[in-house]
């Protein structure tokens, strides 16, 4: 470890997460810095009013052990909703509890947004919103590679240079909540799906010429909380690409117009959110990037595949590599 004893993380999700908890583990102190107001990143859940939105990450699957044996006390199978694919999991009561499970313990840093960074003889040197600094052995960025690019401008140029061929594709997410059930919708009546509780679709995948790519029932999703009726939107990458800088107000309408059939129940509830960077169209082929010399790694699903599960693998696959 060429006596490394403190670790700043920057980026609380899941990549982040994994990796601090194998530093941790090992003996180190290490302190996760995020900008969120809560870990995870996109595993991600929203409540307003009596609604609850899983925005970010909808499901996962379980193929690594130590991955099952991290998140399964906070998850359960979604196999109903996806009987002819691979068994899906989703945590309980919500994806971000997850998160919060894999950060009990660890020392978050939440609405910590690190500006800027610099070396100072052995040590990394972050510098914050609020103008104050704090200094580190190691480094780790466990956050989107373009925003890993823009912080090591001129630090580090091989890396800065692989970072910018990484690719990762947008998202945007709408999230539409009811005071009473709509009636039957014609997703349901396009699918032939059987009814139920309230007339509502489990999940969807779609395509052709709605911008709508995945579309749940919150209500449905398994061990969920009784909340009138909740659905989430995700958009296509490339619908996302294309409209990118939409107003909020026009990426909600464009899915209302969809014909999802609500009749004439208006949400009481619509917000959209967006993810710049979700989907890693080309990643990296390699589950993390570690330089000895000067003490610093970058880890994500970047790396290795767009699941939540290759973001686990590449920063378990980092912190390895810091501590062996």
């Amino acid at each position: 470890m060429n006596s490394i004893k403190t670790v700043a993380v920057i980026g609380a999700g899941m990549a982040g997460l994994a990796a601090a908890r194998v530093l941790a583990d090992a003996g180190l102190a290490v302190t996760l810095f995020d900008k969120g107001r809560q870990p995870g990143g996109r595993l991600a859940t929203r409540r307003v009013a009596n609604w609850i939105f899983n925005h970010g990450c909808q499901f996962f699957t379980i193929r690594d052990a130590d991955f099952e044996v991290a998140v399964r006390p906070v998850s359960t199978p979604w196999s109903p909703v996806f009987p002819k694919a691979e068994e899906k999991f989703a945590g309980v009561p919500d994806m971000a509890a997850v998160a919060n499970h894999l950060a009990t313990g660890l020392d978050v840093r939440q609405h910590a947004h690190v500006r800027a960074l610099a070396r100072r003889e052995a040590n990394w040197i972050l510098r914050f919103d609020d103008g104050k600094a704090a200094a580190f052995d190691a480094l780790v960025l466990a956050i989107p590679a373009p925003q890993a690019a823009a912080l090591l401008a001129g630090l580090h140029p091989d890396y800065e240079a692989r970072l910018k061929s990484i690719h990762l594709a947008p998202c945007w997410a709408v999230m539409l909540g009811f005071e009473s059930p709509p009636p039957r919708s014609a997703l349901e009546t396009i699918l032939d799906v059987p009814p139920w509780p309230e007339g509502i679709w489990a999940s969807w995948q779609g395509g052709g010429d709605t911008p709508v790519s995945w579309a749940v029932r919150e209500n449905t999703r398994p061990h969920a909380p009784k909340t009138p009726p909740a659905y989430t939107f995700h958009c296509s990458a490339a619908w996302s690409k294309n409209h990118l800088e939409d107003d909020p107000k026009d990426v909600i309408a464009a899915v209302l117009a969809g014909g999802w059939a609500f009749g004439t129940h208006t949400p009481a509830h619509a917000a959209a959110h967006r993810w710049r960077y979700a989907l890693a169209e080309n990643p990296l082929g390699e589950p993390c990037l570690w330089d000895e010399k000067t003490r610093l790694g970058l880890c994500g699903d970047w790396c290795l595949a767009p699941r939540l599960e290759a973001a686990f693998l590449s920063g378990r696959a980092l912190a390895q590599r810091i501590t062996k």
